[in-house]
């Protein structure tokens, strides 16, 4: 087993009143050895309950089957039987989601997009139904690995900028997800994974919110992942938070941050959801500097004029 560490965020964002996105995380002894980690997002569509329904069987449903299939399967090479265990893990989450659906009133075309990384031995499969996504950052450069099954891409249209995207129903139209039919054909990748790799998973709660080039750059710059997830989701928040947002990291062996200029070194200290009210640092720092010389002068007019107060 080679060194992963996993990391994640969630937020509800600043105009949803609840968060359908799910994330499921598993390592080592929880996959029986069977591989040394599996990460699964989904972002969950359909009517106020059935999008966090649809998350949450799916988060629930997929790690079981890729366990139980990896622990079953004794054919083809361990690169192939990785990207055979995540396609079991969407069907069986699939065929959850379809019935679940199909069988209660008022969830009936419920769906969730999804993205799971499965890490073995220096291999990692990816696969991918609807418009999450999985980047991979390696040597400090960050590279998209999953398409988006959305109409506008689909199409052969031109891509859309992320200003662009919240506000189009081509951007919105997602073609391929969990849970819509009876089957789903997620698109598998394969990976040689490095020391110091990152794969990023996320909804696209962070992706219409923020650019790829900043997605970057953050995700470059802060050697621990948990920073770098709370990180990115405040980076969504402040540019408007439409969305639920959710990011996930798999992060092989140490990382070493990189950053090209004092201007990109990111200010941790205002990555939690309480630093959201706070004012920028520099603002917080001039306050204080402000308020300390006050005092200050305030104190010397009085030690003076009570030692002169005769002159």
């Amino acid at each position: 087993m080679i060194d992963i560490r996993c990391a994640h965020t969630t937020d509800t964002g600043l105009e949803r009143q609840i968060n359908q996105d799910c994330v499921a995380i598993a390592l080592g002894d929880e996959l029986r050895g069977a591989s040394d980690a599996l990460i699964v997002v989904a972002d969950g569509m359909g009517g106020r309950s059935g999008g966090e329904i649809a998350a949450r069987l799916t988060a629930q449903t997929l790690p079981d089957a890729v366990r139980s299939h990896l622990e079953a399967s004794t054919e083809g090479g361990r690169r192939e039987r990785l990207g055979d265990a995540l396609y079991a893990g969407f069907t069986a989450a699939n065929q959850a989601v379809w019935r679940r659906g199909k069988n209660e009133p008022g969830l009936q075309g419920m769906g969730t997009t999804c993205v799971a990384a499965l890490a073995r031995d220096g291999t990692a499969a990816i696969a991918n139904a609807g418009d999450s996504r999985v980047y991979l950052l390696r040597d400090a450069t960050m590279t998209l690995v999953t398409h988006d099954h959305v109409l506008i891409h689909d199409s052969g249209l031109e891509p859309l900028s992320p200003g662009e995207q919240p506000r189009s129903r081509f951007h919105k139209t997602i073609t391929r997800a969990i849970g819509y039919a009876s089957s789903v054909e997620p698109d598998i990748t394969l990976i040689r994974l490095r020391e110091g790799d990152r794969l990023l998973l996320c909804t696209d709660g962070l992706t219409n919110m923020v650019s790829d080039s900043e997605i970057e750059r953050m995700l470059r710059s802060v050697a621990d992942p948990q920073d770098a997830c709370n990180l990115l989701v405040d980076a969504a928040n402040r540019n408007g938070g439409i969305d639920n947002v959710t990011v996930a990291i798999l992060q092989v062996g140490s990382y070493l941050p990189v950053i090209a200029n004092e201007a990109e070194q990111p200010n941790v200290d205002e990555m939690s959801n309480t630093a959201r009210s706070l004012p920028p640092r520099g603002r917080r720092s001039w306050r204080v500097f402000t308020l300390c010389a006050l005092i200050l002068l305030a104190g010397f007019a009085i030690y003076f004029f009570s030692n002169h107060g005769h002159l």
